[in-house]
């Protein structure tokens, strides 16, 4: 985020308000459920939930669309192709 990288980041359990990529070009997933955030200061970073709807509730789908419609645009010699560390992940795109 500092360097102007493109952000891709999940929110479920904590809130992307206070720990959320600041300036632009960023993407947060956050469901902002009635049980979110459950981890804050005030109840020190503890929770009893056990059916972390936060994050099931993001899809691939949702997740691959922004990748596709956002990212792919910057881009385009990334097409089809998506290189994380040591791994080479290949997609059809329509």
């Amino acid at each position: 985020s500092a360097m102007g990288t493109p952000v891709i980041a999940f929110f479920g359990p904590n809130t992307p308000t206070l720990y959320g990529p600041r300036g632009q070009n960023h993407t947060i997933f956050y469901k902002n459920l009635h049980c979110s955030p459950c981890l804050t200061n005030y109840n020190s970073k503890n929770s009893r939930c056990k059916d972390y709807q936060c994050m099931t509730q993001i899809t691939v789908d949702e997740v691959m669309t922004v990748i596709d419609d956002k990212y792919l645009k910057m881009a385009p010699f990334l097409e089809n192709t998506i290189r994380s560390g040591d791994h080479h992940v290949v997609w059809n795109t329509p």
